[in-house]
């Protein structure tokens, strides 16, 4: 009993150390057991763990495997935490890739891909950011990227979890916000209303929102064109985001503009077709969110994008195309 006793406390030592006062569990039969079951609330694991320069924080590698803890950083990943070229860490795997999501000083966090910290559909400000998965941004994004697909039509909500209602390739299910799991049994699209997460005040009569309406549409007429051995095709270029709404940019067919989600333009920003590449119009998009918040703005390029440079004298700062401070001094136009 006494050697029992002494295992049980050196444990609890051992768990609030970690900040998880859950690790001790008890088998059928009475016998104090550790490590023999899973994490019964792992929410009470340390929350905000620091690491060293050459270390990453990884899920399930402290307390029996239900806590974060600090591992070395694989550096021959795309993802460094060490990075000195910008003002804030990026937040790496053990792997070497980056986490999905991505938090810039107080202010925002946004959802990323594995190979660069290149914001993707999804953003929180930063204090409504604690559950923030952005699950649902990134499977789109890898399902865009290795299925070739131009008719996807899984929404995301605007921090990049699952909306409740799916529907892709004209089926349909109610989904775990946090995974995209199945939550009911899946129907034919057109039984849609039948599901209990069904909403029509929120979703309409139909899943599909006017920009992925017309873009699944075109995607489908070039596809099948394709398929007979045509290509040309003169539809006009349309960008919808990840939640059915329209994208940042949009063009006319001769002018590349910054556009809100109905499709309205945002201000004048504006640039020629030709230069659709290079524009993002963060900066025009970015302006449009902080209306009445009281965030400060910075000044953006005639395209949409930030101002590489902002500032004068002394106060002069570089930013990255998110329009966070990258340096001091000159900046590169």
């Amino acid at each position: 009993m006494e050697g029992i006793v002494e295992l049980l406390l050196s444990f609890l030592l051992l768990c609030a150390a970690s900040g998880n006062s859950h690790s001790v569990w008890y088998e059928d039969n009475g016998d104090i057991s550790v490590c023999e079951k899973p994490c019964v609330d792992p929410s009470q694991c340390i929350a905000d763990i620091k690491c060293e320069d050459d270390q990453v924080v990884q899920n399930n590698v402290t307390v029996c495997g239900c806590c974060p803890g600090c591992v070395p950083h694989n550096i021959t990943g795309p993802c460094n935490p060490k990075d000195s070229t910008v003002t804030w860490k990026p937040s790496c795997e053990s792997n070497g890739t980056y986490k999905a999501v991505q938090c810039k000083g107080d202010d925002r966090c946004f959802c990323t891909p594995p190979d660069s910290s290149t914001r993707i559909f999804g953003f929180q400000w930063f204090e409504n950011s604690e559950n923030m998965t952005c699950a649902c941004s990134r499977y789109v994004w890898e399902l865009k990227k290795n299925s070739g697909r131009k008719d996807i039509t899984i929404h995301c909500t605007e921090g990049g979890d699952f909306d409740e209602l799916q529907c892709d390739n004209h089926i349909c299910w109610c989904a775990d916000p946090r995974t995209g799991n199945p939550q009911t049994r899946v129907v034919p699209e057109t039984m849609m209303k039948l599901l209990p997460c069904y909403d029509e005040t929120k979703v309409g009569t139909q899943y599909l929102r006017q920009c992925e309406s017309y873009a699944v549409a075109k995607a489908r007429i070039d596809e099948a064109f394709l398929q007979h051995g045509t290509t040309i095709i003169n539809l006009d270029y349309i960008n919808c985001d990840y939640d059915g709404s329209y994208g940042f940019k949009q063009s006319d067919g001769t002018t590349c503009y910054c556009a809100w989600k109905d499709g309205s333009r945002i201000g004048s920003w504006a640039s020629q077709a030709t230069e659709i590449a290079n524009v993002d119009c963060n900066c025009a998009r970015d302006t449009k969110y902080k209306e009445g918040t009281g965030r400060k703005n910075l000044v953006c390029l005639p395209n949409g994008n930030y101002q590489p440079s902002q500032g004068d004298g002394a106060d002069k700062i570089c930013v990255d195309k998110d329009g966070y401070t990258i340096k001091m001094g000159d900046c590169a136009e």
